[in-house]
């Protein structure tokens, strides 16, 4: 498994297994039962990891240097093209998924975590097809407008996930608000879709539109600025179709090309200053 991708941590003693191995069944004539070992178990161990980039945000009094943001955005899409290339969807793509390395050697580098809402976008080497009723999946705020109606997902919508990343750390979205409120209603509705919910999904949808409707035709020609890369990276997750292979590597370049015309190196790691 990459080092950039993490599925959890384990924090030893580990409990009992839920049911004795043979080793430990006793009988009259048997000996003393020993404690159980490693051995019993499957463990899965990762490094330790950092703080996530919400919290690394809100520490820096929510304003990262555009060389920072420009720096995550190449990084986290290269994760993405990764997970995908191993024909899976995140499906939960927010900054609190996305932690810091630790170790010396991982220091400014990203790491994906929390694939619990992971999934196959292919069965047998066959692309899955659109379906409609879906549950919600994912956090609303950053969530891909057709994840939000219940539509299935496909890889242009965990790059729509990252893209509202990367513009939460411009300012706050302009459906922040809603979201939080449907996060909320959803919650105290059992979890359901509920009238109002529906509603507010709705009006965060409208709103994700206006958004992407304005990248659309937002050109100001100056390419030392962040929001129009950002923009710009917006217009080509845009014209995805929906099992379409993007074109990372173009989307990458996006930010390097604002990189190279704000005099900023290339580097593979990211300075949180």
């Amino acid at each position: 498994m990459p080092r950039y991708l993490a599925w959890a941590v384990v924090t030893l003693p580990i409990s009992a297994p839920r049911s004795r191995p043979p080793s430990l069944v006793t009988s009259p004539r048997s000996t003393p039962p020993t404690s159980p070992t490693l051995t019993d178990y499957s463990v899965m161990v990762t490094d330790r990891l950092g703080p996530n980039l919400e919290t690394i945000f809100a520490k820096k009094g929510r304003r990262f240097r555009l060389e920072t943001l420009l720096g995550i955005a190449v990084q986290l899409v290269e994760r993405v093209e990764f997970i995908h290339s191993r024909g899976y969807l995140h499906r939960d793509l927010k900054p609190d998924n996305v932690v810091i390395g630790l170790a010396a050697r991982d220091v400014g580098k990203l790491f994906i975590v929390d694939f619990g809402f992971a999934e196959a976008f292919k069965n047998g080497g066959v692309h899955i097809r659109p379906r409609e009723g879906g549950a919600l999946i994912g956090t609303q705020m950053f969530m891909s407008r057709a994840a939000s109606q219940g539509l299935q997902s496909s890889r242009r919508d965990d790059l729509e996930s990252l893209g509202y990343i990367l513009l939460s750390f411009t300012g706050p979205l302009p459906w922040s608000l809603l979201a939080r409120q449907m996060d909320m209603q959803y919650i105290q509705g059992g979890c359901r879709i509920t009238p109002v919910v529906t509603d507010l999904l709705r009006r965060i949808e409208a709103a994700k539109d206006g958004y992407l409707r304005s990248a659309s035709v937002r050109r100001t020609g100056d390419a030392r600025r962040g929001d129009e890369a950002i923009a710009s990276y917006f217009r080509r997750v845009a014209s995805l179709a929906f099992e379409e292979r993007p074109d990372y590597s173009a989307l990458r370049n996006i930010f390097n090309r604002c990189r190279d015309a704000n005099g900023f190196r290339r580097s593979s790691r990211i300075e949180f200053t």
